[in-house]
């Protein structure tokens, strides 16, 4: 049988693989208006116009043409087709079959064949049609090609041995078929029978038999048709093994598994579960589901602190605690399945070795962040002795030398002789390094601990930083803040630190014109945010291993007990806000201020 579909302009969007067979052209040639390419030219123009009023008022059509066959002859054909609509009742297209009828119309074939005959070759054309006479006297009248499919024989050999063809059948269903073809079946009935072709397979064939009565109510033929279903066993077989494997890696593996279907009876119960929640072995019937959650449930520590479980949970979500102290982490989904039918599975995995071991890496980690600060509070203290050593000795002893030099450079002047005007000379060159040395140890020295840090607040620091480098860089650096007093030492240092090291980067990789250095109360904290207008940080150096400058503000504000934030900013930038709590003795004085 050829189909045709049509959208709902009457333009062509499909037709089967009949159709293309018979007419022998390919799909895309048929498609739109090219299916009229081979209807015969006197029967165009009304077959058109009667097809056009149709798609405008939108009814089934019945329609007669001839058209022409891949060998060239024009057969009459009848075709059928009903209007589509979609689910709101909009016009969709067509749905059309075709049915060769040249031979109704000659008055040759129709007469040999019954309707219900015409129905099966139409339809399973592709598959094994038989007709089995049984009056006058028993004989197989027909058998189409696609016995070739299933006997692996020509429809000729079994027109010539039907007996021989019979046994094919396999040992095990020859009483089952000689039942099948004595008795009046109903046509939905399907029977399936294993076949032997020569080449030494096993063909799985579904039957469906079709009675044929005489004008008498006898049963005088049975019209067949079988269809080869060999894959389909395959795959039937395959999926049986494939859930029995399933069902092995269930009952095997480690993970508890618990299913219940959706009208609340146990699924699955594997023994891993059981040993893991300590439910004793015992079978579980598919009526114990309340019995079971409720064992299960008591199995946990504190079992009254965890939320109630809705109706059908197996138990609490989240990670559960039992009383032995093993720690179990719960997974919950839903399977599926035919008819709206759902089967929630619960999966329970004993995650207590890997919490105890996340606690020894969160103290790990701890103890390395304590020891880092540690070593910080060392450091800052190394470096404010050093700083005060080279302010203090270092220059007051270079601050003596140039006095002494002085001192003879004067002497030698009052001498007057013209021997020692060199010697003069070399002593004031001397007098100008011993003053670029104490200009280098006031700089290390500052670098190492800004003095203003231990003789004046952190916001003072600040704003001379920030004046700081600006003449350095040229980059413009406002200061807004409220008039802020931490007497923590560590927390200044932290603060100013992380602000350097900003600062610095500014100047290194910013490219910008303007840092905004901001400072804000928050309750039981203090944020500083630094903020530049310049083309932003690239979302690689954000989480790269390598940007040590990024880790090390991190790891000072984490040491602190805070927290640091790098972001891009939408505008254009890069934005640093660092978090820090304070203690109870820090002050916060309003006030603010601009540089």
């Amino acid at each position: 049988m050829m189909v045709w579909m049509a959208d709902e302009t009457g333009a062509v969007t499909f037709v089967n693989r009949k159709w293309l067979a018979f007419t022998g052209r390919h799909s895309r040639d048929e498609l739109g208006n090219g299916w009229t390419a081979s209807v015969h030219p006197d029967d165009l123009p009304p077959l058109l116009d009667a097809y056009h009023r149709a798609v405008i008022d939108q009814r089934p059509l019945l329609l007669e043409y001839r058209l022409r066959r891949s060998d060239g002859l024009y057969r009459r054909i009848c075709d059928c087709a009903l209007p589509l609509h979609e689910d709101d009742g909009e016009f969709a297209g067509y749905v059309g079959t075709c049915v060769d009828v040249t031979g109704q119309r000659e008055g040759t074939a129709a007469l040999e064949r019954t309707v219900e005959h015409l129905r099966l070759v139409a339809t399973h054309a592709d598959e094994m049609i038989y007709r089995l006479r049984i009056r006058p006297h028993r004989h197989l009248e027909y058998i189409s090609p696609g016995v070739a499919r299933v006997l692996g024989l020509s429809p000729a050999d079994v027109m010539d041995a039907p007996l021989k063809a019979i046994a094919r059948i396999h040992p095990e269903d020859r009483a089952r078929l000689r039942e099948v073809m004595v008795a009046v079946v109903d046509p939905a009935t399907r029977v399936t029978l294993r076949w032997c072709p020569p080449d030494g397979r096993i063909v799985w064939a579904e039957h469906r038999h079709l009675p044929v009565f005489d004008e008498d109510g006898n049963l005088s033929a049975i019209d067949g048709v079988a269809r080869d279903v060999t894959r389909q066993r395959e795959l039937e077989q395959e999926r049986d093994a494939q859930i029995a494997m399933l069902d092995g890696l269930i009952a095997h593996m480690s993970d508890g598994v618990f299913a219940q279907t959706g009208d609340n009876q146990v699924a699955v119960v594997n023994a891993a579960f059981s040993r893991i929640v300590d439910l004793p072995p015992t079978p579980w019937s598919a009526e114990t589901p309340a019995m079971l959650r409720r064992m299960a449930r008591e199995r946990l520590e504190d079992a009254g602190e965890y939320p109630p479980a809705d109706d059908g949970d197996l138990l609490p979500a989240g990670e559960l605690r039992l009383k032995d102290g093993r720690i179990l982490e719960q997974q919950q989904f839903s399977v599926p399945l035919a008819d709206r039918q759902v089967i929630r599975v619960w999966q329970f995995r004993d995650i207590t070795l890997r919490k105890n071991e996340e606690e020894e890496l969160r103290t790990s980690r701890h103890r390395l962040r304590n020891l880092s600060a540690h070593l910080e509070a060392v450091r800052e203290e190394e470096r404010r002795a050093l700083a005060r050593t080279l302010h203090d000795e270092v220059g007051q002893l270079l601050t003596g030398i140039r006095l002494e030099i002085a001192g003879a450079v004067e002497r030698f002047r009052q001498a007057g002789t013209p021997s020692s005007f060199p010697i003069v000379d070399r002593l004031q060159a001397a007098v100008g390094l011993i003053d670029l040395s104490v200009a280098s140890v006031q700089r290390v020295a500052t670098a190492l601990r800004p003095p203003i840090l231990d003789h004046l607040e952190l916001l003072s620091a600040i704003r001379w930083e920030a004046a700081l480098f600006r003449r350095r860089t040229g980059i413009r650096c406002r200061v807004s803040a409220r008039s802020l007093r931490i007497e923590s030492r560590s927390h200044t240092t932290v603060l100013h630190r992380i602000l350097l090291e900003a600062l610095t980067n500014v100047a290194r990789h910013a490219n910008a014109g303007t840092v905004w250095i901001f400072f804000r109360q928050r309750r039981n904290g203090v944020v500083m945010e630094v903020r530049d207008n310049g083309k932003g940080i690239p979302e690689s150096a954000l989480t790269s291993p390598g940007s040590m400058g990024l880790l090390g503000m991190r790891e000072r504000a984490l040491a602190a007990g805070g927290e640091l934030r790098i972001s891009r900013r939408p505008a254009g930038g890069t934005s640093i806000v660092v978090t820090l709590p304070l203690s109870s003795e820090d002050r916060v004085r309003t006030g603010s201020a601009d540089v």
